[in-house]
C-alpha cells in the first residue's frame, strides 16, 4: 500500500493480543489507555499515524479516537451491542476507524483505513468473522454522507442500499448491523463539538439520541 506521494506504508505492531487483552480487562481498562497502546504501537510511518493532525477541532487522529471512545462509554458501554458484537472488539474499532484520515482526507481515508485496519487485526489475532464486522463499519460512511447529502446519496433509499450490502459483508442481520451503525456513527460524529448541537445527550442518564 502506498500513500498519495508514492511512498510504501508499512503498518508494525510492537505489541500483541495479550498485551492488548490486559489493557482490555475490566479490572484495568482505562479509555485513554487503549488510546495509549495503539498510539504508541503502530509502527511504520513518520510522524507516527495517530500523532498526526487532520481532523476538524482535534490536535491529533489519537484526541479524537479518544473523544469517540470516551462517547462510547459515556452512553452505550453499559448496554448489549446489537447482533452480540463483543464490547472490546467494538473498542478497538472506534480506536482504529480513522487511522487512514491524515492520508486521506474525509473522502479518500477508507482506501487506507481498511486495508491498515485489517493488518492491524490480523496481527492481532482477531478473526475472520471480527474482521469482517470492523471492516464494514469502517468503510464508507452511509448515514454520514446521506446526512450531508454527498454525490449518489440524495435519497434515504441509497444509503440503504449501501447499508444492506454492509450488512452482507459483515455477516449481520439488516437490523442487527443497521443498529450497530447507528452506535458507531453515534459516537463518531457526536465527538465533534460543532455536531453535537443536533443530539440530545443525557450523561446522568447515559442517554443520547
Amino acid at each position: 500500500m502506498k500513500d498519495k506521494v508514492g511512498e510504501e506504508i508499512i503498518v508494525d505492531l510492537n505489541f500483541d493480543r495479550q498485551e492488548l487483552d490486559r489493557i482490555l480487562n475490566p479490572q484495568n481498562y482505562k479509555p485513554e489507555n487503549l488510546i495509549e497502546i495503539f498510539r504508541n504501537g503502530v509502527k511504520g510511518m513518520e510522524p507516527p499515524i495517530f500523532e498526526r493532525s487532520g481532523h476538524v477541532g482535534f490536535p491529533t487522529s489519537a484526541d479524537h479516537s479518544l473523544k469517540v471512545l470516551e462517547q462510547f462509554e459515556d452512553y452505550y458501554e453499559h448496554l448489549p451491542l446489537p447482533g452480540g458484537v463483543d464490547v472490546n472488539l467494538f473498542r478497538v474499532i472506534l480506536v482504529l476507524h480513522d487511522i487512514g484520515y491524515p492520508l486521506g482526507g474525509r473522502y479518500d481515508q477508507h482506501e487506507y483505513t481498511v486495508p491498515m485496519v485489517q493488518t492491524i487485526l490480523e496481527n492481532l489475532n482477531y478473526t475472520e468473522a471480527e474482521i469482517k464486522i470492523a471492516l464494514a463499519l469502517i468503510s464508507k460512511d452511509p448515514l454520514g454522507f446521506y446526512f450531508t447529502q454527498e454525490p449518489g446519496f440524495k435519497y434515504a433509499e441509497d444509503a440503504m442500499d449501501l447499508i444492506k450490502e454492509k450488512s452482507v459483508e459483515a455477516g449481520l442481520s439488516f437490523k442487527d448491523f443497521f443498529e450497530i451503525l447507528v452506535v458507531f456513527y453515534t459516537c463518531d460524529a457526536s465527538s465533534y463539538r460543532h455536531l453535537q448541537r443536533l443530539f440530545e445527550m443525557d450523561p446522568t442518564n447515559k442517554t443520547i439520541k
